[in-house]
């Protein structure tokens, strides 16, 4: 089972948070941002994590947490 669900985060970005349940039942997540401006939008695919996690909902959070971090070091801030 494969579920997507997007999220929204700080500074115009938000994060796309992919969860798949594994063979042995364990949830794997991967997750991307995506920034957008006015004229452009920019997606930005985060390392794939090796952690497995024993619900799907540990997976989702764990993903949104990747997501929000990333955004805390990368995203321009305003000026």
């Amino acid at each position: 089972m494969i579920e997507r669900k997007t999220f929204p985060l700080e500074r115009g970005c938000e994060v796309a948070v992919t969860t798949e349940r594994m063979n042995d039942g364990t949830w794997a997540v991967v997750a991307s941002i995506t920034e957008r401006s006015e004229r452009s939008e920019k997606v930005t695919d985060l390392p794939v994590p090796q952690q497995r996690f024993a619900s799907q909902a540990e997976a989702e959070d764990y993903g949104r947490r990747l997501g929000a971090e990333w955004v805390d070091r990368n995203a321009p801030r305003a000026a």
